[in-house]
């Protein structure tokens, strides 16, 4: 076996080098580009949430809204009290 490495060899384990970094870094491009696209995937849906979020807290601010006004309606007539064994005339 020569022990010697010549010009010639240098240069095609320099291209051998050359070419597996190009296929490593073509492959990271496309895991990157995926991952991007999960990403917007879970972006997108994190908007739809939020906006169904804002609808339903408006929602219930509209509902405690009219409760406290039922509320208020009814605590302005006079309770009624009804007692037990007694008839009314």
């Amino acid at each position: 076996m020569n022990d010697y490495v010549t010009k010639k060899d240098f240069n095609e384990f320099k291209e051998e080098i050359k070419e597996e970094f190009r296929r490593h870094t073509g492959i990271l491009i496309k895991e990157i580009k995926e991952f991007q696209k999960r990403i917007n995937f879970v972006i997108d849906g994190q908007d739809v949430l939020t906006q169904r979020v804002d609808n339903l807290e408006t929602k219930v601010d509209k509902i405690s809204d009219e409760l406290l006004s039922h509320r208020n309606n009814t605590e302005l007539h006079a309770p009624v009290v009804k007692q037990k064994g007694k008839k009314q005339a």
